[in-house]
């Protein structure tokens, strides 16, 4: 009867420990390069976002400037022997909201990148994109309100009544300079302070 050969263990097991080894490395290799080109994308939205909210920025302080000089104008039509103002002094409208911008905010979020980032930093970049919320729906809301009076009374009809107007302005200026306010300490912790 013939013996059948011998198999010899010790070289298999060998060679299927590096398999296994092989497939392990490649494996931790693999989350290490997803890892790292999460947080390569994670920093670059985030360089995103800061560069977002700067502009912003100067947007509502555009804004702000200019709704400040428009009630100091109106202020000097206060006493009531002067007639109103002509609707020349509203050179840019009654009202002249900051266009604000969200779209490195909502690529952010919307590709995922939010997720590794740092936990702190999503928080106060959500709080400040609510706040510009606020601030665009007044806006809105003032431009609503105008438009109406715009419609009853003619151009103007809204420049005569500039008291009452001088009372929306000052609204939105102070809403403008919250907003600042949180734009300037979101940007000096970062370390991009204005």
């Amino acid at each position: 009867m013939p013996t059948s050969p011998r198999v010899r263990l010790g070289p298999i097991l060998l060679e299927a420990s590096f398999v296994v080894l092989g497939v392990f490395v490649a494996l931790v290799a693999n989350e290490w390069r997803a890892d790292a080109n999460a947080r390569a994308h994670a920093a670059h939205a985030r360089a995103g976002i800061v560069e977002e909210i700067a502009a912003n920025r100067a947007a509502v302080a555009e804004a702000h400037a200019y709704h400040e000089r428009l009630l100091d104008t109106l202020r000097t039509y206060f006493p009531p022997e002067r007639p109103p103002p002509p609707p020349a002094v509203f050179d840019r409208g009654f009202v002249h909201a900051a266009t604000l911008l969200r779209t490195a905010w909502d690529a952010a979020n919307a590709t995922d990148a939010v997720s590794h980032m740092d936990y702190d930093e999503v928080l106060a970049f959500s709080t400040l994109y609510a706040e510009q919320a606020r601030y665009e729906r007044a806006a809105q809301n003032a431009g609503s309100v105008i438009y109406s009076e715009i419609v009853e009374h003619g151009v103007p009809g809204v420049a005569e009544n500039f008291r009452n107007l001088s009372y929306l302005i000052g609204a939105n200026t102070y809403l403008e300079a919250e907003l600042l306010a949180a734009y300037d300490e979101m940007l000096d912790a970062l370390g991009e302070a204005p």
